[in-house]
């Protein structure tokens, strides 16, 4: 945009500028020695949205379109990214241990990857896929309303939802629910697309595998603490770290299959495009 800019104020020509961000949008309108150039202005930083708001108590649309942007990101860009650095990476593991905030998480991650949770078809996508709408609406919901009951009054005796926090509610999965497919279909999708897996979007034959899937029984954890605060998520991130750290990840590293035992082998990442509907 700046290019283009610079070459109209250059050759003196009107330009249109207009961009959309989230639920956002804005025009300018440049015309010579009317209007001040797009390169002119710069517009302020965006303010960042707090982890703990976007993982517990989002409040407003934008919360939950960079939590959903964010999902996309690290299920279908990130991850696929991390093991492809793995295998082609000769030093990726000792590159890897300089950087301990994300040592054990992105260990984690490839290993899921590539052991416990790479499919070897579609199917197996379709039920990843059904597992992850489990955990995100409605496990961990669950555990959001055992940490603090619909009822739960602060210490100062005023209702904890309340204000910018709003009580979430459980989903349960419904076949004949359109947007509950949707979401499926689309996550099953792009996870096909991960491991270059033929994809469907037979809504019949979705169905046909979903009767198929064993949901596991989701049990709150009694001792789970819900974050508050960015200082208590931070606390939390901190003591996540176990003391043992380089035996936990050279435990991780060792689950992991060789390289040279996927020779080739790479995982093709999900470039986000908002206009790809």
């Amino acid at each position: 945009r700046l290019y283009v800019d610079q070459k109209c104020v250059y050759y003196q020509k009107p330009m249109l500028e207009s961009g959309t961000l989230g639920t956002k949008g804005n025009t300018q309108i440049v015309i010579p020695h009317l209007t001040e150039s797009y390169g002119s202005s710069r517009d302020p930083p965006e303010k960042s949205i707090p982890i703990c708001t976007l993982k517990n108590f989002p409040n407003k649309i934008e919360h939950t379109i960079q939590w959903a942007r964010d999902q996309f990101e690290g299920w279908f860009k990130q991850a696929p990214d991390d093991v492809n650095s793995y295998l082609s990476s000769e030093n990726f593991l000792d590159e890897l241990a300089k950087q301990q905030n994300i040592q054990l998480e992105t260990l984690r991650t490839i290993g899921l990857s590539l052991v416990d949770e790479r499919p070897s078809g579609f199917d197996q996508c379709i039920e990843w896929a059904r597992f992850k709408f489990e955990v995100e609406f409605a496990n961990n919901i669950s555990q959001l309303l055992h940490a603090f009951p619909a009822d739960t009054v602060t210490a100062t005796g005023t209702k904890f939802w309340s204000g910018p926090k709003r009580a979430p509610a459980v989903v349960t999965f419904d076949a004949n629910d359109e947007v509950h497919m949707d979401y499926i279909i689309s996550a099953a999708n792009l996870r096909a697309f991960n491991y270059e897996l033929n994809g469907r979007d037979d809504v019949d034959y979705f169905k046909t595998v979903l009767e198929k899937v064993s949901v596991p029984t989701f049990v709150p954890k009694k001792d789970f603490h819900v974050a508050t605060t960015e200082e208590e998520m931070k606390k939390q991130e901190e003591e996540a770290v176990p003391e043992n750290l380089f035996d936990e990840a050279d435990r991780l590293a060792k689950r992991l299959p060789q390289p040279s035992s996927l020779v080739g082998y790479r995982l093709s990442p999900c470039e986000f495009e908002k206009d790809n509907l």
